[in-house]
């Protein structure tokens, strides 16, 4: 091998494309913390605010929205604490916390969707606009339930996700 195939070889090797663009190349990988771990730990806190300070504006009737939300908010602030600490334990951790908030927003999906369908059939024109608005809460749910754990459990998953918190990546 020539010394010119040789030297772009082990800078290919060295320097290659990162799967994570935060990463810096150090010599403890525990040392090298990417952007992206920060801005989810700090995303994380910031929903896990959101979500209990909304227990203080929207009220039901039996308190079940506000108990759901408050365990969504501490799902997210476990998810955030687990991805922050970069152990194989907070791994775990962020990944059960992004699937509790996951879960929940299916389920209260679910219930909105029996809702429009009830309204739907049962009012008329008047059940017709009502719908509308639950979908309208369906669509607000994605946004606010939905995408962030989605794409933290997309990353946590991935190789870079893995290596950062020093789990064994899947074979």
């Amino acid at each position: 091998m020539s010394s010119r195939k040789k030297k772009s070889s082990q800078v290919t090797a060295s320097s290659g494309p990162s799967s994570d663009a935060g990463a810096t190349p150090q010599s403890s990988p525990r040392a090298a913390v990417p952007r992206r771990v920060w801005v989810f730990a700090g995303l994380d806190v910031l929903f896990a605010t959101i979500y209990i300070g909304v227990t203080r504006l929207a009220h039901s009737a039996d308190g079940r929205f506000e108990a759901l939300t408050v365990i969504m908010g501490l799902a997210v602030l476990a998810a955030g604490v687990g991805i922050a600490v970069r152990r194989p334990w907070g791994w775990w951790t962020s990944l059960a916390g992004c699937g509790v908030v996951l879960l929940g927003a299916l389920t209260l999906s679910v219930l909105l969707a029996m809702s429009i369908g009830f309204l739907w059939a049962a009012y008329g024109s008047l059940g017709k606009g009502a719908a509308m608005m639950c979908l309208i809460f369906v669509a607000l749910i994605v946004e606010c339930y939905v995408l962030l754990p989605a794409f933290q459990l997309a990353w946590l998953l991935s190789p870079a996700g893995r290596r950062i918190a020093g789990v064994p990546e899947r074979k």
